[in-house]
């Protein structure tokens, strides 16, 4: 990645050593309410000290061990989801590819302190001077005020190939089944079965959640999510459409993210210590304990 990589973070955690970070401030807390002694080995552990020793147990990582493998959309995709072929699509398939692809990552935080927010960038670099660019998103914030009232929202590829939501469905207040109870069922049901996952419907989750990005149309997307009922659904699914130039056979996905909590809801005891350390301690914290991570793919393109 170039030289303008953490622009867009809200956290600069580049150099810094999160577990030593830890290490250091959970014997700081053990400190602030020692009574056996100065040294270390005599120190009592702390709830606090305790607490922030488990944060080290986090997890906010890219899946490794794994391939990234986009699929190519083609024409097939909408005729057999028995959907007309979007004109723009047409249009743009005679010089351009276009690949569904997913970033594959893992979030586990501490069951005490969820995490709150979300930070991710995604940059596609291709040999040569043909460059790619991610042409849609999911999730995306034009899409923030037209989720339901239960929360959920459904997202297909529309007529003029770009990412559309639908309309919410109709809620009978009486519980009787309806239209909009068999019309969910039948998007639920597309959806486990699998067909029609590469144009839509998408089903996503946002309760409470503020969704925020930028970069679409260029080498360089840029996601921040914010809110616990996101990640207490475990449904948290970053997709791309990326568009090639169809010379481009090979590229390079770099991804960054940075994962972290509101220290307001932080426990109180907790609130209350952290003020107590030195300031590098204690802006940590206040950030949200965040935890970086970064992967690099090198996809090949049918």
């Amino acid at each position: 990645m170039d030289e303008q990589t953490n622009l867009g973070f809200s956290v600069n955690m580049e150099g810094i050593d999160r577990d030593a970070l830890l290490a250091q401030a959970a014997l700081e807390l053990d400190a602030l309410h020692g009574h056996l002694g100065n040294e270390p080995a005599f120190q009592q552990e702390t709830p606090e000290g305790a607490f922030v020793r488990g944060l080290a147990k986090d997890v906010a990582e890219f899946d490794k061990k794994g391939n990234l493998y986009p699929y190519k959309i083609t024409k097939a995709d909408f005729t057999a989801s028995k959907v007309e072929v979007p004109v723009r699509f047409l249009k743009l398939a005679q010089e351009f590819d276009f690949y569904e692809m997913r970033i594959p990552f893992n979030l586990w935080p501490r069951p005490d302190w969820a995490f709150n927010y979300l930070e991710m960038q995604v940059e596609l670099d291709a040999p040569g001077a043909s460059q790619p660019a991610i042409y849609q998103i999911l999730p995306a914030k034009q899409f923030q005020d037209m989720v339901s009232v239960d929360g959920r929202l459904e997202v297909r590829l529309g007529e003029n190939f770009e990412f559309q939501a639908a309309a919410p469905p109709i809620i009978v207040p009486t519980g009787i089944p309806g239209v909009g109870a068999s019309a969910r069922a039948e998007v639920e049901a597309s959806v486990k079965s699998g067909a029609g996952v590469v144009i839509g419907p998408f089903i996503y989750h946002w309760k409470k959640t503020k969704i925020n990005n930028d970069g679409v149309g260029t080498r360089r997307v840029f996601w921040r999510i914010d809110g616990a009922e996101f990640f207490q659904e475990n449904d948290l699914n970053l997709l791309m459409i990326m568009q090639t130039p169809k010379a481009v056979k090979q590229l390079t996905v770099d991804a960054r993210m940075i994962a972290g909590r509101y220290f307001s809801l932080a426990n109180s005891n907790l609130q209350r210590a952290v003020k107590q350390l030195p300031e590098a301690l204690r802006t940590f914290f206040q950030n949200g304990a965040p935890i970086p991570d970064q992967h690099s793919w090198t996809v090949s393109l049918l």
